[in-house]
């Protein structure tokens, strides 16, 4: 039928699964599509943050998904439900702080929506860019590959919990702003992408244990985590769980988990020294399928326990 959608070739390349979506922009580029929301009291909380430090969370969470595919940012939209109660000042100082990370990655803001509602709630859609051939997957992850992670998973939870028991930032303090301020590994991410060392990746958003659980099931393989190598955070004394829960399911550490082959570790060891990033090989790939923790000749199920919208 003439004029048809069915006439039409779809420019999705890929749709839900990844960090991002797929869109074909020319014969070697893809644009990458992301989406994250932020809703007071679930997302955040009023009384714990400054609104310049959310309106920079609020563009970084997304500009996570685009280093996770070691893409370029460019563009975002943003949606903003905006309370009453909110001063004018305040939402000044949100937008100062969406555009302090915009300026840092030369992103633009081009449109968006704005409108009454009960709670602060924050909704953006970035759109980036990647080479085709460099673009890496969370599918990518083959038997004899390492698992790697950036910074130390965990740290933001245990700076939530800081929050919520009132603990100071003289305390926590590199806790609480890994929670509050998270930065985005867009250099890193395109230096793994661009050199040709991650074969999958994924930003660190639902923790440890639940993403190294979507790349064993996007790749077809088991995750082997080796205990003694994963770096753990520094704890308060009394807080809920030891280091090593909070380094497992602990999430919003938006640090890139990867697979590399061993072959590739000299040239991951020259990233790590041009970008100063801490990197840390925290296990390897297997035939098989689900994620394991391995303590000396222990091999257990690891199963997520993070958390969950539903």
């Amino acid at each position: 039928m003439r004029g048809s959608h069915r006439d039409v070739k779809s420019p999705v390349k890929l749709g839900i699964g990844d960090d991002c979506a797929l869109f074909y922009m020319s014969e070697d580029r893809v644009g990458l599509i992301t989406t994250d929301t932020l809703i007071e009291d679930t997302h955040f909380r009023l009384k714990w943050t400054d609104l310049f430090s959310l309106g920079r969370k609020s563009l970084n969470v997304n500009l996570s998904d685009v280093a996770a595919m070691g893409g370029l940012p460019l563009f975002y939209t943003l949606s903003l439900g905006l309370p009453s109660s909110l001063l004018s000042e305040e939402v000044e100082a949100f937008y100062a702080g969406l555009d302090d990370a915009a300026t840092a990655f030369g992103v633009q803001l081009v449109g968006g929506d704005t409108c009454n509602s009960p709670l602060l709630m924050i909704s953006i859609t970035l759109v980036g860019e990647s080479v085709k051939d460099t673009l890496v997957l969370r599918k990518g992850a083959k038997p004899g590959d390492l698992l790697a992670i950036s910074g130390v998973p965990g740290l933001s939870a245990v700076g939530l919990e800081a929050l919520e028991r009132g603990i100071s930032h003289k305390e926590a303090g590199e806790a609480i702003a890994a929670h509050l301020d998270p930065s985005p590994k867009i250099e890193l991410g395109r230096f793994l992408a661009e050199r040709g060392v991650a074969t999958a990746m994924i930003d660190t958003s639902d923790g440890l244990a639940w993403d190294c659980q979507k790349i064993a099931q996007e790749s077809g393989v088991a995750v082997v985590l080796e205990r003694k190598s994963i770096p753990l955070p520094i704890v308060p004394q009394d807080f809920a769980h030891d280091p090593l829960f909070y380094a497992l399911h602990g999430g919003e550490d938006y640090q890139l988990l990867f697979t590399l082959s061993p072959l590739r570790m000299p040239v991951l060891a020259q990233i790590c020294n041009r970008l100063n990033e801490r990197i840390t090989i925290i296990g390897r790939v297997e035939e098989g399928e689900g994620v394991f923790i391995e303590e000396e000749d222990s091999r257990v199920p690891l199963e997520p326990e993070g958390f969950k919208h539903f």
